[in-house]
Parts: C-alpha cells; sequence; structure tokens
C-alpha cells in the first residue's frame, strides 16, 4: 500500500520534481566526472615520464571533501518540495494517514528522487568524463583515445556518497513533518516565513574589524617604510588612504555598536570606505608596477588579496541596503517593485551571501587558469636541459673549501641503465674579485663569471648561435624575457676584475633561454668572459648540463635523485649542490596543476550550482507564498502573457543582478592579478589562457541560462497548479 502511494505521488507531481532532479543530477554528473579518474579501472595512457599514483587518492578525497557542500544544496531542495507538499500531507493526515506514515513516505520519496537523479548524473559524468580524460591526457602528454567511462567502483561511491546525503537531509526533513500540526501543514503555501536573523552580517562586520585591525597595522608600517614627500600625488594618496581608512573603518564598527545603530544604516557608512579602500590596494599595485612607487613588489599578491577582500565586503553590503527603485509609474513597474522589495526583505542575507559565493566562484575560474599557466612556463624557463646539476658556494666559509667535481656517478648511472647521452656540457663559475666571496646580503650578491666557451657550448645545446668577444671585452646575459632597464646600470657600464678592467661588448646583452639555476642567488644576470681572461678568478663551483636522447622514464629518475643526493648529503663545510631533473619536476608541476584545476574547477562548478539553485528555489517559494497576487491579477484582466512578462522580468532581477555584480568583481580583481604580475605573464604565459577564462564564462552563462529556464517553467507551473490562471 505504502509503496503503490509512494509511485503515484511521484507521478503524479514529476513536475515539481524538475529543479531537483536537474540540480542533483549535474551535481551528481560532476561529481562521478571528476571521480572517474581516480578509479582503479582507468589507465590513461600518459608519457613515461609521469606518475599518476600519488594523484588518485588526493583527488578522490578532495573531491569528497568539497562535495560535502552539497549538504547545504539537497537541504535546500528537499525543504523547497517539503513545502511544495505540505498541504497534501495534512490532507492525508485528516484522511486518517498518521503522520509517521507521511513522514516515512516522504523520506522514501526524497530517497528515490534521489538515487533516480544520481543515476541520470552517473549517465552524464560519463559523458563528462571524457572531457576530463581527454583533459587529463593533454596535461600528462599522453596519447588520446576514447574509454569506456562506467566503472563499477566509481559508480558504487557515487551512488553511496549520495544516497547518505540523501537519506541524512531526507530524514530531518521528514522528522520537521513529524512535528508540525497539521493546520500549520495545510496552510504553509500561504504562511509568509518568518525573516531570517541577522547572524551573518554579524559574523561579516566581526571578521571586517579584525582584518581592519591588521590593515591599519600594514599601512602604518608601509607608510613608514616608503612615504617619501618626493614621490608623485598619486603616491602619496594611495600611502596615505591605505594608512587612514582601515581605522576609520574600524571606527565605524565600533561606534555604530556602541551607539546601536542597525545593521542597514551601519552597512550605508561601510560602502563608500571599501570603495575607496578596494581602489587604493589596486592603485597601489598599479603603482608598483607601472610606476616605481617605493615598496617591495614581492608583496603585491599580498595587496591584490586586500582588495579582494574588500571588494566582497562591498557586494555584501551593496545587497544588503539595496533598494529595487523605478522611475516608472506603470502598474507593472509598481507590481515588479513590490515583489522585488518583499523578497529582498525577507532573503536580503542569502542575495548578499549568494553575491559573495559567485564571486568567488568567477574567481576561482579566472585565477587558476593563469596560475597553472604561469607554472608550466617557469618550469620551461628553469628547465633547459633534462639534467642539471648545481652548485652554490653560499653555505662556504672558506675559500679553500671548494672542490671541483665532475660527478662520475652520474655518468656511471646512466651508462649502467643504457641512457643515451644526446650532448653534455660542463659550466665553471667565478667570481670578478676575491673580496666578492664575502658577499652574502640579499641584495649585495654578487654576478658570477661564465667562460665564453663554455657558455657557447650551452647556447649551442638549447639551438642558439655562438658569441664571440675581443680580449678586453665582456658580454651579459640576462634572464629571459627581462629587460636591460630593470637591471642596475652599474653592470653596463665596464666590469672590474682580478685580472683587470673589461669594456661591454656593443649589443652584447643577451636574453636566451638558459637555465635560471645558472644565476647567483637573489641575480638575475651573469658575466661572460673570454677563457683566458678567467684564468686566476676565484672558481666557486661546477655545474654540469645534460641533454638525453629519450625522455628519462619517472622510476629512473627518482633513483638518479636518490643515488645523487646520497652521494652529496654530506655538505659541511663544502659547497651545496643539487640535481634537477626535468621527469620529476614535469611529473611535479603537471600533477600539481592537474590537482589545482581539478578541485578548483570542481569547487567553482559546485559554489555556482548551489547559488543558481538557492536563487531558483527562492523564486518558486515565491510562486507559492504569493500566488494569489498574480491570481488577483488575472482577475482584474491582465493578459496571462503579462503576467508571464512580469515573472520573466522579476527572475531575470534575481539572476542576473548577482551575478552581474559577482562578474565585475572577480573580473576587476583578476584584470588587477594579471597586471600585477605583467612580467611574469609576458615571460610564460600565452595568450590561449584568455581563451580558456573567456570558455569558462560561455559555460557559466549556459548554465545560468538552463536554471532561468528551468525556473521560469516551474514558476509558471506553480501559479496554474490549482487552476488559478488556467
Amino acid at each position: 500500500m505504502t509503496f503503490k502511494l509512494l509511485i503515484r505521488n511521484v507521478k503524479k507531481d514529476y513536475k515539481d520534481y524538475g529543479i531537483f532532479i536537474i540540480t542533483m543530477m549535474i551535481c551528481s554528473g560532476v561529481y562521478y566526472a571528476f571521480f572517474s579518474i581516480t578509479s582503479k579501472w582507468y589507465n590513461p595512457n600518459v608519457s613515461v615520464v609521469y606518475d599518476l599514483s600519488h594523484v588518485e587518492g588526493i583527488i578522490r578525497y578532495s573531491i569528497a571533501g568539497v562535495s560535502l557542500v552539497s549538504v547545504f544544496l539537497v537541504k535546500h531542495v528537499t525543504g523547497y518540495l517539503s513545502l511544495k507538499k505540505q498541504k497534501e500531507f495534512g490532507l492525508q493526515n485528516l484522511m486518517g494517514l498518521n503522520k509517521k506514515t507521511i513522514s516515512t513516505l516522504f523520506f522514501r520519496e526524497i530517497l528515490l528522487l534521489g538515487v533516480i537523479s544520481t543515476l541520470m548524473g552517473i549517465v552524464l559524468g560519463g559523458v563528462l568524463s571524457q572531457f576530463i580524460n581527454f583533459f587529463l591526457i593533454r596535461t600528462f602528454d599522453g596519447t588520446a583515445q576514447f574509454m569506456f567511462p562506467y566503472y563499477p567502483d566509481t559508480i558504487f561511491y557515487t551512488i553511496i556518497f549520495f544516497a547518505a546525503i540523501f537519506g541524512i537531509v531526507g530524514k530531518l526533513e521528514s522528522y520537521k513533518l513529524l512535528k508540525k500540526k497539521i493546520i500549520d501543514m495545510i496552510y504553509a503555501e500561504e504562511n509568509e516565513q518568518v525573516n531570517e536573523k541577522d547572524i551573518v552580517i554579524k559574523v561579516i562586520h566581526l571578521f571586517g574589524l579584525i582584518v581592519n585591525i591588521y590593515y591599519t597595522y600594514l599601512g602604518y608600517v608601509n607608510l613608514d617604510n616608503y612615504y617619501d614627500s618626493r614621490i608623485p600625488l598619486l603616491g602619496k594618496f594611495i600611502y596615505v588612504s591605505l594608512f587612514l581608512f582601515p581605522p576609520c573603518y574600524v571606527i565605524v564598527l565600533i561606534v555604530s555598536k556602541l551607539l546601536k545603530k542597525s545593521d542597514s544604516k551601519t552597512s550605508k557608512i561601510l560602502v563608500p570606505i571599501e570603495i575607496i579602500l578596494a581602489i587604493s590596494n589596486v592603485f597601489y599595485i598599479f603603482g608598483l608596477v607601472k610606476l616605481n612607487l617605493p615598496g617591495d613588489t614581492n608583496f603585491s599578491f599580498r595587496y591584490l588579496l586586500n582588495s579582494g577582500i574588500y571588494v566582497a565586503f562591498f557586494i555584501y553590503h551593496y545587497f544588503y541596503i539595496y533598494r529595487f527603485k523605478s522611475k516608472n509609474n506603470s502598474w507593472e513597474s509598481i507590481f515588479l517593485k513590490g515583489q522585488v522589495s518583499s523578497k529582498l526583505k525577507k532573503y536580503r542575507q542569502i542575495f548578499s551571501l549568494i553575491s559573495i559565493i559567485i564571486y568567488a566562484s568567477i574567481l576561482l575560474f579566472i585565477v587558476q587558469p593563469i596560475i597553472t599557466a604561469w607554472a608550466e612556463g617557469y618550469l620551461n624557463s628553469r628547465m633547459t636541459q633534462d639534467i642539471q646539476i648545481i652548485t652554490t658556494y653560499n653555505s662556504v666559509a672558506e675559500e679553500k673549501n671548494i672542490s671541483w667535481d665532475r660527478f662520475e656517478s652520474i655518468f656511471e648511472f646512466l651508462e649502467k641503465e643504457n641512457i643515451e647521452i644526446e650532448d653534455s656540457v660542463f659550466m665553471n663559475t667565478y667570481l670578478p674579485k676575491h673580496s666578492d666571496f664575502r658577499k652574502r646580503v640579499r641584495y649585495d650578491f654578487p654576478m658570477t663569471i661564465l667562460k665564453l666557451s663554455e657558455y657557447n657550448d650551452l647556447l649551442a645545446m638549447n639551438g642558439y648561435k655562438p658569441i664571440s668577444l675581443e680580449s678586453n671585452e665582456y658580454a651579459i646575459q640576462i634572464k629571459h624575457n627581462t629587460k636591460e632597464v630593470e637591471y642596475d646600470h652599474d653592470i653596463f657600464n665596464g666590469l672590474e676584475t682580478d685580472n683587470g678592467r673589461y669594456d661591454l661588448k656593443r649589443n652584447g646583452v643577451y636574453d636566451y633561454e638558459i637555465s635560471e639555476y645558472l644565476f647567483n642567488s637573489h641575480v638575475d644576470a651573469i658575466y661572460i668572459l673570454n677563457d683566458t681572461n678567467v684564468d686566476g678568478l676565484l672558481f666557486v663551483g661546477t655545474n654540469l648540463f645534460i641533454d638525453l636522447a629519450n625522455d628519462l622514464d619517472i622510476v629512473r629518475a627518482r633513483e638518479l635523485d636518490e643515488l645523487f643526493n646520497l652521494n652529496y648529503e654530506d655538505v659541511t663545510g663544502g659547497p651545496s649542490r643539487f640535481i634537477r631533473l626535468y621527469s620529476i619536476e614535469k611529473n611535479n608541476i603537471s600533477t600539481y596543476n592537474f590537482l589545482l584545476r581539478t578541485v578548483m574547477n570542481y569547487l567553482a562548478i559546485i559554489l555556482l550550482l548551489i547559488s543558481f539553485t538557492i536563487i531558483a528555489l527562492i523564486e518558486l517559494e515565491d510562486s507559492l507564498y504569493n500566488k494569489d497576487r498574480y491570481t488577483k491579477l488575472w482577475q482584474l484582466g491582465v493578459h496571462k502573457r503579462e503576467i508571464n512578462k512580469l515573472t520573466s522580468k522579476q527572475l531575470l532581477f534575481s539572476f542576473w543582478r548577482p551575478l552581474m555584480i559577482g562578474l565585475l568583481g572577480a573580473v576587476s580583481i583578476g584584470a588587477m592579478f594579471l597586471l600585477s604580475i605583467s612580467h611574469k605573464i609576458k615571460a610564460y604565459v600565452d595568450a590561449s589562457i584568455f581563451a580558456s577564462i573567456g570558455t569558462v564564462l560561455f559555460i557559466i552563462l549556459i548554465l545560468l541560462l538552463v536554471y532561468y529556464l528551468l525556473t521560469y517553467y516551474m514558476f509558471l507551473s506553480n501559479l496554474k497548479g490549482k487552476g488559478d490562471l488556467n
């Protein structure tokens, strides 16, 4: 009997379950797609350079951890279904069906719908997993191939994970039904919800208080260290505003609390301060990068983060104090204003929080490709050869402790493993003067010297033509993709060594792409001298660069790394030596990037799903609570087409406004992030990242359109539920 009633309810109300099924299908589908790459049956054909054994566990637990956020999504969806069906349950209770049976019926209904939507999500996930597989293959230099995407363990984990969520949340909702009175269930749709308590904004204000106390200290340190009367007027404004406005923020919060001002009035005062501070932090980054304002460019990311936090504060407070206004006095505008205003009054904090969530998710989508592309580009700049052995003298106290080395154990290992060497070169480094040996302060490290013959050998390995020098000339190799203006001009005005003075060769500054490990600590340039002019200078280390005929597989690369560390782990009193293997570095960076992309994209998708679903549920609840308003319009002679148009405008406001506010904030911070690392973007990142960002934004718009149309259809369906607008 109960089973038949359950099936009948599902068949009868299938239209009401659209938002539930679509949302959970997408959620479980995305979960399955990402989780499928951890299956023991998943065996992609990737390059021998990579080892994915450590990736599976990290991805599995990361995806599962992020997916726990889905609990809030399921809670809101089941809450809406409970509200939708409470009148029906109340009538069933009046007709003799006891509450325990009703609550059990609802629980089973939620569980059944959850399993159905999860199974549909698994089918969708199989399709999406092909894209994840293609992405993984491309990341790890594999061979693209179609793979059967449905793995027993992944299917099992997906069903168990979501069934557990549906079971827990469904049980809680059914328990609430069990405790409700019949009269409350029958009139649930007509009764207005009680306005939520202002807990969230109090937490936001407490966080803002703590953050701005810290920023006040940072502003003072910045002003004390870098403020100068000679800097431009814009620079003075930036330094002063970063010092004065954070304490103003703190004072406003404290005084408002003491005077018991409303949160709305406090928010109105904070909004202009947040705008000024967000702009000031952005201008500070611009000043460091473009105007050469005094400051440490290594901390530019911190000010970008500060600006991002103030933008988040602004977005929250903007929605919290927003009042819908319209100059049009037509009945449509008046009705729409009433609908939007009542919704904002009830759900103001939810809309504010959703705007921040959308802002954070879009920011994840924008920042992620920039960071990963930067890491990949930097890898290629560091690892120009397959094997690099670097010697540094920073830990050496006495010149006599510096020794030569031919690294015979490396060549013996390669010969033993039948690993063919394509080319190799030893690079010895020297100091211009013996007195330079003692210079160990960060900004006082000396540039080292390379022999011309060894430098030319390295250029040949990298596909460049050799250079030549006259007997009294020197050349300079600067870091690739940097400019001469970024360096101390003294290095171009002549070289003083213990052997004499040399003049810079005409056009003798080169920025060939060679290993950055060759440069001395905290130095981005190196001198080149004729071999005969180097004799007698202080030798400080031997470096070895090797190119192999074929890729070194990750297993033997790790064996070679262990062998080297075993032979050179004791550096007491002598120079430090370390080995860098392209296979290991490539494996580590690619694995890190793949994990970062997977987790950040998955988190961003889940956050967007939660945001759009909650907006949809708010609108659908409105269609239940305020159904009489639309019915009266119809009874007054308003055509259904006009009512549908009003509904469309109302939904557009609810969906588009949080999205556009979040999008503008995220794009602004993303643009400043690009500006703050513009020199690194030019060096390591190509224009393809903008195509990736554009694709992601397009997918967001598609997702928004799906939710908008689905909500619009179900909204009208709710209005017609009892024949009101038929």
